[in-house]
């Protein structure tokens, strides 16, 4: 099953699962891989390859997102703002976030997707 979280609410492998699906059309999951409470997030490549995936937590990954999507960071007291204004249809956004990664995240899977995502429960149950 699956619920509704607002965009600006995801975090960890829910926000994981959130950017794979709006970069990729799709994702998958595994919970509490080899011994970890953390579920792992994984796309498939155009190889046909599985490739596990942390765009929250690893600029390897987030950070092509920047150039990808035109987002510009800025850095307003304690929270970082990351905005995409897309003249190519895609949606309007700025949102924000305790890290880059996790504003560049977000506004990334409300370009793609808006404001509210159905994410899977078990991701939600292991960001809490």
């Amino acid at each position: 099953m699956s619920m509704k979280v607002k965009t600006t609410e995801l975090t960890g492998a829910a926000l994981d699962y959130a950017v794979a699906v709006a970069v990729h059309g799709s994702a998958k999951f595994l919970t509490k891989p080899m011994m970890s409470e953390v579920p792992y997030v994984f796309v498939t490549t155009e190889d046909g390859r599985e490739l596990r995936v942390s765009y929250s937590t690893r600029w390897a990954e987030c950070g092509p997102l920047i150039g990808k999507f035109r987002i510009d960071i800025e850095h307003q007291g304690n929270d970082v703002l990351a905005s995409i204004y897309e003249p190519l249809g895609l949606r309007d956004v700025d949102y924000f976030g305790p890290t880059e990664l996790i504003a560049i995240c977000r506004a990334v899977v409300a370009c793609k997707l808006g404001n509210e995502v159905e994410i899977p429960e078990e991701l939600l149950a292991g960001a809490a």
